[in-house]
């Protein structure tokens, strides 16, 4: 099942995709129930990142993602949008949690 999100910047305007329960379906539960919340967003490398309100454990920890997901990166509880091809790797700290959204293109 998949759950349909909006996210909105002021420099892309709304971006559109789903939330999956695929592959962390945890995650994805708390963060659908946490919806809607604003955040500031922060640029890391090849990534957006910005705070949520949702505080928990590792679930199918990945250390690649593909360009375009949107991961959770629990011990900062922040969500992570991928627009490089390695975001974590080449800084060797702080790798994503929850990969569950794909940008739809």
């Amino acid at each position: 099942m998949n759950t349909p999100i909006r996210i909105h910047t002021p420099s892309t305007g709304w971006i559109e995709g789903n939330i999956s329960m695929e592959e962390n379906p945890m995650t994805a539960n708390q963060i659908i129930n946490a919806l809607p919340f604003e955040s500031s967003a922060q640029i890391w490398g090849e990534e957006i990142y910005f705070e949520i309100p949702v505080k928990m454990t590792e679930e199918n920890t990945r250390i690649e993602v593909e360009i375009g997901s949107l991961a959770f990166w629990p011990a900062g509880s922040c969500m992570c949008i991928f627009f490089g091809r390695k975001p974590f790797r080449y800084a060797g700290r702080c790798q994503p949690g929850k990969c569950f959204w794909k940008n739809q293109r």
